[in-house]
């Protein structure tokens, strides 16, 4: 609210300081300016738009010019700001251009469809709203240029041109405007035209509109009537609520100040509506009338009467008061929405008198004017307005004055050169009014000289002006023009015979130089006495001419009473040129006996004068003004075509000098241009003569600087010879010298270098060494382990043997006991065959079960310690002998009690085993006996020995079979070898029988190596009961002895294969914690069971 600017049509921006009362000029653009906004951000920025399609920014602060925007192919006429934000907008008719004010590029273009008529930033600036020709309002989101509102008309509404639109600062209701007095508003959100409201009746057209900053719905709306009227657009019965208005200037635009409490409007000079007395308009003046209070003469207001005052309003409809308390009357109220625009109103002109109070006032007047002798300055405008009673016809002066200068006022100027061009505008515009009105005033000469003190008194205002020229034209001035292009006749000749009846020595002086009533009447009354009069004198005479204006011939006889005042001059003037100049020039005169004068001379009244028909033009009627006919139209005509005719040919004439000129100009041109490049070549050769002569002067001392210049180069070039070699001596000896001092840095270098590299080679050699001896190491540890391997394999092999050839042995002494019994060779056979096959079924089902029980004690050790106690539990229950007092004990004994018992078990089971050979054996020899007891006995103390270091835990994981019956086993199968032996010695003759046995138990060993028989897995270590057997008690211990052989190799296989096999990871992490120690000792006890055999089979072998 502190800076407001302006621009015009000549480039120039203004701006203005309201609080300091000060203005400046910021810069002159050069080009007409349109419109112009300030940056919201940067408050000193104003944004122009220019008519050479540029728009441009300038810091009214800096008086810079910031940047020049390019890109609108039209010229732009609008112009607005983001709020908040930095873009800013320019429309043109072909686009819309958004700028970016921190840098003012080009942030982005929309092209325009049916052509734009106004653009703005709409919604806190996200939306981007324009008006298009097409009377159609688009608003689109800035983020994604998505269409987000349509804005259109109904269609049964004549289109009205809209031109300018605004949106609420709460974005709840769009107004538009354009060439018609009607108002759009739209309901934002639902895009619906809720009504429209038609102004006041003075206005034919807005042409502007505007929100008030911090209200959403009090508008300003400016129309072409000059007044600016506030009123509430979302109100169901809008009214005026504000009206402001200038007395006698019009408003043409209009801002209101960013906080709405201020506001600067652009005015004109003469108000631009029809009825200078609106109802509308006269409260709003009273309102004001404390800031122009004025003392008021109580003679004139009695001349005058009291002022006009309205109507009182319609009860119905009272008046709204505003702040200033001025009334608003009822008929500036807005009617409702109408589908037709209703029959326009007219206000009255003035305040109606009748005749009888006109006359009154009139002589009123006339008795002020002879009291005073002429009327106050202040009022003399307004009495002239009151006397002649103006219409102020304002409409169809703007109607003349729209049809532009008329073609007589070309020259105006060289005829009458004005200083101030303001007056002299405003003569151009009255005097080309009235030449549209009447082509004769445009050929009349004198109308100028006429009208020019007419228009000087009425300051400021036009109308009045050319009214009052109008009025003096067809009231004193009727007959003027009625013989153009003559003089009045007429008039003159009763002027000159009136001169000669009252002064006969003046008007022979006039005939003795020839001076005719022309000369001295038609001069002075064709300027009104203008050019013979001050200016004073000039305002008294024509108050008097005026208040006596239904005496016309007044102005007639003033030039006689003007006459009679410088008849001395006249009569002493010896010259026609020195009378003549006397009605051109100011003479000083007695004003009030030249009044005096003029009143008491009565000119005789004319004989064919025509007055019946002079109230058609005086006074001038209201509305539109009269045809004024009382000229020669012929004449006027073929002046006007004659006029016209030459001025095409002077037209063309002219172009045909300028052309000639042109080319005159240019011949002149192109001789000075060749005399000039004469005088160039001259002076060209001059100068190549002169800078021959200075060059070969020149040459000439060059050379002999170059002679002397040489000598000098030459010694300088010996000294530095020789100071260079001196130089490249003694850098040369420098060079050597560090040379020398490199080598044997280099050399010490070296030699470091192959010290440090001996060292590294010795202790690269002692490491490649080290790694050989380790890497030998670990290829003996290698081979260790694998010759260990092999040895473990020849032993496991080994072990092997020795139970085939054990087996062997078995089967040789079966065969021997069966050469003893051939009578029942044939059941034994036929029984051997059923209970191999018995035997295979059940070494199946016990390695099937062994296998099981073996991985379910490795899986659930609990489980599997459960299992093992009832299955040891049932193996007591079934041996023959069982020790009593280990019955009740616990299986989760210590170590030192399961080897104490297992010692008594394993040698009970011996004695057993002993027993039962004895039993079965037939007839044995005393010497087998003797020959094989030493090594039974050593085999059987090495074996008890060894097994009686056996754990609980170890024993039941290398079989599943109680410890007793392995044992006896083991000792039945010593017993039998010892047998063989002794069957062996006792001769040849036994020799096929044992083939055969020992082809059949090769036999039996093959389907024994054979893989097991997939049977179900049981919790019971019960197995198949073996089959019925029908042989006597002989056979049934041999069948056992042979099934306790083949479960003893069945056991002894497993153990290889346990023995060539790693323990599984997952078996060894879960009994790692626990049976680490029994697994050392597994390992120990197999190792020595197997040399405890190689030992036994060499001795047999030995």
């Amino acid at each position: 609210g502190d800076i407001f600017s302006a621009v015009d049509e000549k480039g120039r921006v203004f701006a203005f300081f309201p609080l300091r009362n000060r203005y400046a000029l910021v810069c002159h653009l050069g080009t007409p300016a349109l419109e112009c906004a300030f940056s919201p951000v940067q408050r000193t920025e104003l944004l122009v738009t220019c008519e050479d399609m540029t728009v441009r920014c300038v810091n009214v602060q800096t008086k810079a010019l910031v940047s020049t925007l390019r890109g609108h192919r039209q010229v732009p006429t609008s112009v607005s700001f983001q709020l908040p934000g930095q873009l800013a907008l320019t429309a043109s008719a072909d686009a819309v251009i958004m700028w970016n004010s921190a840098n003012w590029s080009r942030f982005r273009t929309l092209n325009a469809g049916p052509g734009v008529e106004a653009a703005q930033f709409a919604g806190n600036g996200e939306l981007v709203a324009v008006c298009f020709r097409d009377d159609s309002i688009l608003m689109w989101e800035l983020s994604t240029l998505a269409l987000q509102y349509r804005f259109t008309l109904p269609a049964y509404e004549h289109p009205p041109g809209l031109k300018r639109f605004s949106v609420s600062e709460n974005c709840h209701v769009i107004v538009a405007s354009g060439q018609s007095p009607f108002i759009y508003v739209w309901e934002f959100e639902s895009q619906t035209l809720v009504r429209i409201i038609e102004l006041p009746a003075t206005v034919h057209r807005i042409v502007q509109h505007a929100f008030v900053p911090t209200t959403a719905h009090i508008m300003g709306v400016l129309g072409d009537d000059g007044q600016l009227n506030f009123l509430n657009v979302t109100s169901k019965q809008p009214k005026v609520s504000l009206q402001i208005a200038h007395k006698v200037k019009a408003l043409t635009a209009f801002a209101i100040e960013g906080h709405g409490k201020e506001t600067a409007h652009k005015v004109q000079d003469i108000r631009q509506r029809a009825d200078a007395e609106d109802l509308s308009y006269l409260p709003h003046r009273s309102g004001l009338a404390h800031r122009h209070q004025h003392p008021t003469s109580t003679l004139m207001e009695s001349l005058f009467g009291a002022p006009y005052q309205p109507p009182p309003p319609v009860p119905m409809q009272p008046p709204q008061a505003d702040t200033d308390a001025s009334k608003i009357d009822g008929a500036t109220e807005a009617p409702p929405p109408v589908s037709s625009t209703p029959s326009r109103r007219k206000a009255p002109l003035q305040p109606s008198l009748n005749l009888h109070e006109y006359t009154v006032q009139h002589r009123r007047l006339q008795q002020l004017l002879r009291s005073y002798g002429r009327f106050p300055e202040k009022y003399r405008l307004l009495a002239w307005k009151y006397i002649l009673r103006l219409p102020i016809n304002t409409a169809a002066f703007e109607q003349l004055v729209a049809k532009g200068n008329h073609s007589t006022t070309t020259r105006l100027h060289d005829l009458y050169p004005i200083q101030n061009q303001r007056l002299f505008r405003r003569l151009k515009r009255i005097l080309s009014a009235l030449a549209h009105w009447c082509p004769v005033y445009g050929e009349l000469t004198t109308v100028p000289a006429l009208a020019f003190p007419f228009v000087k008194v009425c300051v400021n205002d036009d109308v009045v002006a050319f009214e009052v020229v109008l009025s003096v034209l067809v009231h004193w001035g009727r007959d003027f023009v009625l013989q153009y292009p003559y003089p009045p006749r007429p008039q003159l000749t009763r002027l000159d015979q009136a001169l000669q009846q009252r002064d006969a020595q003046l008007h022979a002086h006039f005939m003795s130089h020839r001076i005719t009533p022309e000369d001295y009447g038609w001069s002075l009354v064709s300027t009104a006495f203008s050019e013979v009069l001050a200016r004073h004198d000039w305002l008294c005479l024509w108050d008097n001419l005026i208040a006596h204006w239904d005496k016309p011939s007044l102005l007639w006889t003033a030039v006689l009473a003007y006459l009679s005042q410088i008849r001395n001059s006249l009569l002493q003037s010896t010259t026609a040129s020195a009378i003549q100049a006397s009605f051109h020039h100011q003479q000083p005169l007695q004003v009030k006996q030249w009044i005096v004068t003029m009143h008491a001379i009565q000119l005789p009244k004319l004989v064919d004068a025509d007055d019946s028909n002079d109230d058609d033009w005086f006074p001038l009627p209201p509305g539109q003004y009269p045809a004024f006919t009382r000229y020669p139209t012929f004449v006027v005509d073929y002046q006007i075509q004659e006029r016209n005719r030459i001025a095409t040919e002077e037209a063309a004439l002219e172009s045909k000098r300028q052309l000639l000129s042109q080319i005159e100009a240019r011949t002149r041109e192109l001789e000075a241009a060749h005399a000039t490049w004469m005088d160039d070549k001259v002076h060209i050769l001059e100068s190549e003569q002169r800078r021959r002569m200075q060059a070969m002067q020149a040459e000439k001392a060059r050379l002999m600087e170059l002679n002397i210049l040489h000598a000098q180069t030459r010694d300088r070039r010996l000294q530095q010879v020789r100071e260079s070699a001196k130089e490249a001596l003694r850098e040369t000896t420098k060079i050597l010298q560090a040379e020398h001092d490199r080598w044997l840095d280099e050399l010490n270098v070296h030699s470091e270098k192959e010290k440090l590299r001996s060292q590294q080679q010795m202790d690269e050699e002692e490491l490649t060494r080290l790694e050989l001896d380790a890497q030998r190491r670990v290829a003996e540890l290698t081979k260790d382990r694998e010759r260990e391997e092999r040895l473990q394999q020849m032993r496991l092999e080994f072990f092997a043997q020795l139970r085939e050839q054990e087996l062997h042995d078995q089967m040789v002494f079966d065969g021997w006991k069966d050469e003893d019994n051939r009578e029942i060779a044939a059941q034994n056979e036929a029984r051997e065959r059923l209970a191999a096959k018995q035997l295979r079924r059940e070494e199946a089902k016990l390695r099937y079960e062994w296998r099981t029980k073996f991985n379910e004690q490795r899986m659930q050790k609990q489980r599997q310690m459960q299992m093992l106690a009832q299955e040891r539990a049932r193996r007591r229950a079934s041996a023959p002998i069982v020790a009593e007092d280990n019955d009740d004990d616990d299986v989760d004994g210590s170590d030192v009690e399961f080897k104490s018992r297992d010692s008594e078990i394993l040698q009970r089971a011996l004695d057993d085993i002993s027993s039962d050979e004895d039993d079965v054996v037939v007839s044995p020899s005393p010497f087998r006996k003797e020959t094989t007891t030493p090594q039974i006995s050593q085999l059987e103390h090495d074996l008890r020995a060894e097994f009686s270091d056996l754990s609980n835990d170890d024993r039941e994981s290398l079989e599943q079979r109680p410890l007793s019956e392995l044992e006896r086993d083991l000792d039945d199968l010593l017993g039998d070898v010892s047998d063989d032996d002794e069957r062996n010695d006792a001769g040849k003759d036994a020799a096929p029988s044992v083939a055969s046995t020992t082809g059949d138990l090769n036999s039996l060993l093959e389907h024994v190596r054979e893989p097991p028989l997939v049977v179900q897995a049981t919790n019971t270590t019960a197995s198949t009961p073996p089959p019925t057997r029908t042989t006597t008690e002989k056979d049934s211990r041999r069948t056992d002895t042979t099934r306790k052989l083949q479960q003893l190799r069945s056991k002894l296989s497993d153990l290889e294969a346990m023995a060539s096999k790693a323990i599984p990871v997952e078996v060894e992490e879960k009994f790692e914690a626990g049976a680490s120690r029994n697994k050392g000792e597994h390992a120990k006890l197999m190792e020595r069971a197997k040399e405890l055999l190689e030992q036994h089979a060499a001795r047999l072998k030995g």
